[in-house]
């Protein structure tokens, strides 16, 4: 089979290009052929060896691109056949066996590049441009495009042959590496390039390296470039810091190149729109359904407005777009990496652990290497599984798995996922900046990081009329001093945590920072801070001993006693030495409260009313008579206008939990830190008087609801109703469809799949995916691991114990056949790099219905996918729990436990877990029902269709099309909106 065609046309009198396209997946060899048709190219394809053979010698292409695995000769063989042949053309791999064995015989093979499943079209595209420049004469089929040797943009011109740069006709003076990476993004302008290509087309690193280790020494020992007239002796300590350094270099040159907003996926990521796409107008309608049908295929879809407006594009423009927005959304879903599953099968197929493990023996007894040592382990009657050689290691690529599964049967409650259009995206990223840096929760550890980014972008524009959040206050003032502005005024603690994020280190203050040698402006810049504080409000000096040692070890590193002229700066450090004694506040409060004397310690605390709120259970408890507690709740009511509103919220959380519940015994309290660590213990304290209770409820009740804006009518998802009010980012992470700590949403389908990836950096490194099965008394039932594999129906995928270029995991659950009442999912690391330290590691769950069929990951089933960055050895994202009407339910934990170093199972994390779930599951959360109910607004529940015409406020899981451009939109991904300042 093949079919001839071609689209756009090069310049008059020079031969067309063309290129023979042979794969024996029907799909990616349309999708390739139609991209290249889209950018000039005529197209031939062939399904198999043969007959590329015989298409080769007919239609006598310029480039071949190639499939290995093909069902009758590989194409090793084809590519060697040719050059047997007389036939010189070149040829390009594409493959998914990514080995550095299988690239160096594809190379011995006669191929000139080659490129892995999966795979950007705009890659293949710019290799294809890349290998026709290098192999084509000037002037032969390579095209216009092609056959110049000085590439233009704007007034940046440079020329190959002479080796020059020039910018508005003057010459810019580059080193060899910067002349190679300026040629690599001029020659794709308008383009994303990832930190693979470049680092392949410029450094020329292998693509199975990892980016991570190969870039960050490239960038510290890159140097900053400047015009040739300003160049000169910088001070020492006083030029721009490494990373800056890379920022600097890089963005101005991408965008001199035309290249999207480096920032651009950061928008797409965080408010699902896509920033005003340009270009010159034409007729892309076909590419934009085109791209609207790609991105279904990862569970993405265009809206109509931005479908529409993408139609009256060019075809160029949009299939641009749609290659920086495909490479976000499949990062977003986890789909950016190969998701291999031990068994080829999986889920048919999957042995019996007992006779997988005989199978693994016989292997290992017919390997000539391994036969000796396993006869050795037999005779004493043990053997260690990690031995042998079949197990833990795939024995298939990622592509021949593809082969034995069947494409998805698409089903009606499969995730789709709608893009909006945005704004210009210097627009959008303002607005996005704002949003984060006014938050008034703390973000998550990803959020801070994107925080950073968006800070120092822009520091010259926009900023927050207040940063209620330190951590979010520490990231901008790092901006600001950095940009040569002083940092915004607030407490001492404020400008430890500036100085930690000028030592890259953790501006929470959980963990220690190393602090390093500041510049001296900028030393002086914290002195002076520091002095202003002190001599504003010398009772913060109290503060430091909370972080004396961080204190100390800064005081290092600012040299206070070179700076007479600020006092102030000199106490703080003298304070956290112990020269100078200044009693803490927490010191005094308990020094009188140890004295009886509770009038005197609600006083003191009236000068700090967010300790006040948060200490009022204590204290009215501590009352002993009716008067001492309406003195308490009095200095309550007076303080709380002056609270923030996550400390009102937080305190009336915790009043939810001290109920009857107190009296009826069996109440426990639930300890969580903002690492994902949590505790869980009998609770020990007396039940608040009735009362005092109800009257410190209603005044909570009517602070929070007076703070809260109008809203007008309110259409609402249901699924939303009981998510939980997201009080900290903290206890959420990063991904797609992740809900906060405590939240609870409904689960619908008939199989449940959950899996894990993880990547390693360093060491060999093993993840374990297993499930505990609990009853309703939070009894262990049994689990399911890859010890035990098909208890209750459950069908594990395989253990993988080593993952140099990635490993999945995933365990298949018939929801009918469960024999308990929860599922507790669990990421174990066996052995290696902790999820802080690996590449890259993240947890998720699939639905799909009974006749569902597809690969073991298939991006539109996938309801949630979120990060693994926390301590500890055990994960904990989410629990399933089935109600008394056999419906499932997924409760959110997003928790981290130590686990057992010495046997790191499911079965030794038992007792933990069982703790922690009827701690956590049954403790009372703020939802958004319960905030709907204290607004008074008229709600109306969403029936999924239908959509008010005008102007509504919605909350709901995602966005749904229709809405007047005038509603308010509230999701997971900004639900934090909600909480008042």
């Amino acid at each position: 089979m093949s079919d001839t065609s071609a689209a756009g046309s090069p310049a008059p009198g020079s031969p067309a290009v063309s290129v023979l396209v042979v794969d024996d997946e029907p799909n990616i060899r349309d999708l390739l052929a139609q991209t290249l048709r889209l950018f000039g190219f005529e197209t031939v394809t062939a399904g198999c060896g043969y007959e590329a053979l015989g298409v080769a010698e007919s239609a006598a292409p310029s480039l071949v691109i190639l499939d290995v695995m093909l069902p009758d000769l590989d194409g090793f063989e084809v590519a060697r056949r040719l050059r047997a042949a007389g036939q010189d053309v070149p040829v390009l791999f594409l493959t998914a066996k990514d080995t550095v064995e299988d690239r160096i015989a594809g190379l011995t093979a006669g191929g000139d590049d080659y490129v892995t499943k999966p795979f950007s079209l705009e890659e293949v595209v710019l290799r294809i441009r890349a290998i026709l420049r290098r192999t084509q004469a000037s002037g032969s089929a390579a095209g216009p495009e092609l056959r110049d040797a000085v590439l233009r943009y704007a007034d940046l011109e440079l020329d190959e042959d002479a080796h020059e740069v020039r910018r508005g006709g003057r010459i810019v003076e580059l080193s060899p590496t910067e002349f190679k990476l300026l040629r690599y993004l001029m020659e794709n302008p308008g383009r994303v390039v990832s930190k693979a290509q470049i680092l392949d087309r410029v450094w020329s690193y292998d693509f199975g390296a990892s980016t991570r280790r190969c870039v960050r020494p490239g960038c510290r020992r890159r140097r900053h470039w400047r015009p040739p007239e300003t160049r000169g002796p910088q001070p020492r300590g006083e030029g721009p810091g490494r990373t800056e350094i890379q920022v600097r270099t890089l963005v101005p040159l991408c965008h001199d190149a035309g290249m999207s907003h480096p920032l651009e996926s950061l928008v797409i990521r965080h408010t699902y729109r896509i920033p005003a796409p340009e270009g010159p107008a034409g007729q892309g309608a076909v590419a934009a359904r085109q791209f609207d049908s790609a991105l279904m295929s990862a569970g993405f879809k265009l809206s109509a407005p931005l479908l529409e407006r993408l139609s009256g594009l060019d075809e160029g423009a949009v299939l641009e777009v749609a290659g920086r927005t495909l490479a976000a959304v499949r990062e977003i879903v986890g789909d950016h990496v190969q998701h291999n599953a031990y068994f080829v099968d999986f889920p048919a197929n999957v042995p019996d652990t007992l006779d997988f493990w005989m199978r693994c023996i016989r292997e290992a007894l017919a390997d000539e290497e391994a036969r000796e040592g396993t006869l050795k382990q037999l005779s004493t009657g043990a053997v260690n599984l990690l031995t042998l050689p079949s197990y833990g290691r795939y024995q298939h690529t990622y592509e021949e798995m593809l082969t034995h599964h069947d494409e998805l049967i698409a089903a009606a409650g499969d995730r789709m996922t709608v893009l909006h259009p945005g704004a210009d995206v210097e627009a959008e990223l303002a607005a996005l900046y704002l949003a984060l840096a006014s938050s008034t929760t703390p973000l998550g550890e990803s959020g801070l990081e994107d925080l950073v980014l968006l800070a120092a972008h822009c520091a010259d524009g926009p900023q927050p009329e207040e940063i209620p959040v330190r951590e979010n206050r520490a990231v901008i003032n790092h901006a600001r001093v950095k940009s040569g502005k002083p940092p915004l005024p607030g407490t001492l603690t404020d400008l430890l945590r500036l100085a930690c994020s000028l030592a890259d280190g953790d501006v929470s203050l959980v963990e220690p920072t190393r602090f390093k040698n500041l510049s001296r402006p900028l030393r002086r810049a914290l002195l002076a801070a520091l002095d202003a504080v002190v001599a504003a409000s010398p009772a913060q000096l109290a503060d430091v001993a909370v972080h004396r040692e961080a204190w100390k070890r800064l005081g290092e590193r600012l040299h206070p006693h070179e700076y007479p002229q600020w006092p102030g700066a000199a106490r703080v450090f003298a304070v956290a030495r112990g020269q100078e004694r200044v009693r803490s506040f927490a010191s005094r409060t308990e020094e009188l409260l140890g004295a009886g004397d509770l009038t005197g310690a609600v006083e003191l605390l009236k000068s700090a009313p967010g300790v006040l709120l948060r200490s009022v259970d204590r204290l009215l408890r501590t009352a002993a008579t009716d008067e001492e507690r309406a003195l308490v709740l009095g200095a309550v009511e007076a303080a709380a206008p002056q609270v923030a509103g996550r400390v009102l919220l937080s305190v009336r959380r915790h009043l939810l939990n001290r109920g009857d519940r107190l009296e009826q015994g069996g109440a426990q309290r639930v300890f969580l830190n903002r690492l994902g660590r949590a505790w869980v213990t009998a609770d020990t304290r007396p039940a608040l008087p009735a009362a005092a209770r109800e009257r410190l409820l209603a005044l909570l009740d009517r602070e929070i609801a007076g703070r809260l804006p109008e809203t007008g009518p309110v259409l609402v998802d249901p699924d939303v109703l009981d998510v939980a009010l997201p009080l900290s980012g903290k206890g959420v992470a990063a991904g797609i469809g992740v809900l906060p700590r405590g939240s609870v949403s409904p689960v619908e389908g008939e199989l449940l799949r959950f899996f894990t990836y993880w990547k390693q950096r360093r060491e060999t490194t093993d993840y374990d995916l297993s499930a505990t099965i609990l009853d309703e008394e939070y009894q262990q039932v049994t689990w399911l691991s890859y010890t035990q594999l098909t208890e209750v129906e459950g069908k594990h995928s395989g253990d993988v114990t080593e993952a140099p270029q990635g490993a999945s995991e995933f365990i298949e659950l018939r929801l009918g056949a469960v024999r308990g009442t929860f599922v507790v999912p669990q990421v174990l690391l066996y052995s290696g790099e902790s999820f802080l330290d690996v590449e890259e590691s993240f947890f998720g769950f699939m639905l799909r219905e009974s006749e569902q069929q597809g690969r073991p990951f298939e991006p539109r089933t996938v309801r949630m996918k979120s990060d693994l960055r926390g301590p500890g050895r055990v994960a904990l994202p989410l629990v399933f729990r089935r109600d008394a009407d056999g419906r499932w339910w997924a409760h959110w934990l997003h928790l981290y436990l130590k686990g057992s170093p010495a046997a790191n199972r499911v079965e030794e994390t038992r007792v933990t877990v069982e703790s922690l779930l009827r701690g956590i599951v049954e403790r009372e959360q703020l939802t958004v029902r319960w905030l709907l109910g204290l607004t008074g607004a008229e709600v109306t529940v969403w029936d999924g269709g239908s959509v008010p015409e005008g102007p509504v406020t919605y909350v709901g899981m995602q966005r749904p099309e229709g809405l007047h451009p005038e509603s308010r939109i509230l999701t997971p991904e900004n639900l934090r909106d909600v909480i008042p300042a």
